[in-house]
């Protein structure tokens, strides 16, 4: 996955819960440097009784925010979205040059 455009991120989850799984996984993409590469990560973990599942939110260079209840929503759902606003900003980015 690629986070050259990301800004910050923001992730809530239940580690306990199977709905927890979705945001767990998207850290774990998260680069090793991401915090040193000017990355803001904040990380929500709630309590094992909580059922109100999992958050993602990903703001990127341009002031474009995509956030997701990940309820129903897999991990390849999400980077699928990423990437896909990933390659659009590279693509515009490549067209100013």
């Amino acid at each position: 996955m690629h986070t050259r455009f990301f800004t910050s991120v923001k992730l809530r989850f239940n580690p306990f819960d199977l709905r927890g799984k979705t945001p767990r996984l998207f850290a774990a993409l998260l680069p090793p440097d991401a915090r040193a590469q000017g990355m803001k990560i904040q990380t929500e973990v709630l309590p094992r009784n909580d059922r109100s599942g999992g958050f993602v939110e990903v703001v990127f260079t341009d002031g474009d925010k995509y956030a997701v209840q990940t309820k129903n929503v897999g991990i390849k759902d999400v980077v699928e979205e990423v990437e896909r606003r990933t390659r659009l900003m590279a693509r515009k980015e490549e067209l100013a040059s």
